[in-house]
């Protein structure tokens, strides 16, 4: 019979506690059917899913800024209805950071990770774009300027609901 003490941890301490952080969130969020039926937070991948990439998120940042761009339909929509410059984006991209992160297939249609950048536009406008990450290619979903009733002061945090 196996010493059950010297089994290897499902997953990282780290990853673990920040499950337990998240859960009661997410689990509201999934009474409300907003997480997709196929995230069972039991399972270690499912944690790996929801919380893999804020450590690389450096890393990614400088990935974006060497690779192709492309814009989505959504995006050209939106940049020219909130008065937002193609050259306004490329300095949030060149000069911002990632400040949010979701997991791949947590957006309807969208298989990709996804990833809000924060960063300046012309002048001292902040402006958030939301990109997805798809191999090669990053495809920029939308972009806008950061709502101070849903954003706190520091325009990186969510407000509480």
């Amino acid at each position: 019979m196996a010493d059950e003490s010297k089994k290897q941890p499902a997953c990282s301490v780290k990853v673990f506690l920040s499950f337990l952080q998240a859960l009661p969130r997410a689990l509201e969020t999934s009474a409300r059917g907003k997480i997709p039926g196929r995230f069972y937070f039991a399972r270690k991948e499912a944690v790996r899913e929801m919380y893999d990439g804020k450590d690389r998120w450096q890393e990614e940042m400088a990935r974006i800024r060497r690779a192709r761009i492309r814009f989505s339909r959504h995006c050209w929509k939106r940049i020219r209805k909130r008065g937002i410059t193609a050259e306004e984006l490329a300095g949030v991209i060149k000069s911002g950071e990632i400040i949010q992160g979701h997991a791949p297939g947590m957006y309807r249609n969208n298989p990709d990770p996804v990833r809000v950048i924060m960063g300046r536009g012309n002048g001292e406008r902040i402006l958030h774009l939301v990109v997805a990450l798809h191999g090669k290619t990053v495809i920029l979903v939308t972009a806008y300027e950061p709502d101070p009733e849903i954003w706190e002061n520091d325009r990186r945090t969510l407000r509480p609901r």
